[in-house]
């Protein structure tokens, strides 16, 4: 295989596009959207610390992100970006 990119290069321009598409400010922050609310959060927050600063309780919460439904299963594996949008949404019974 003859390749005019060596390996070394391949890496640091994936790298830089990972960089470029998760932006974040020098504070240490990123600014998400949570049910309907703009706010501003520590950069690698995760889906389960979001809600445990925010919510009481999540017994009973479902959670969108980027309205896509996440597993509670996934909570703590999901970290938050630059510009997400994350919604929640209570279960109730009845009919």
């Amino acid at each position: 295989m003859n390749s005019s990119i060596s390996q070394p290069e391949t890496d640091v321009a994936k790298e830089n596009a990972l960089q470029i598409s998760m932006p974040s400010d020098s504070t240490g922050t990123i600014k998400i959207r949570f049910n309907n609310q703009i706010m501003h959060c520590p950069q690698n927050i995760t889906v389960s610390e979001l809600l445990q600063r925010e919510l009481d309780n999540s017994l009973g919460v479902a959670v969108a992100l980027n309205y896509i439904v996440v597993p509670q299963t996934q909570w703590t594996s999901s970290v938050l970006y630059e510009n997400d949008i994350l919604d929640c949404f209570m279960a109730i019974a009845g009919g």
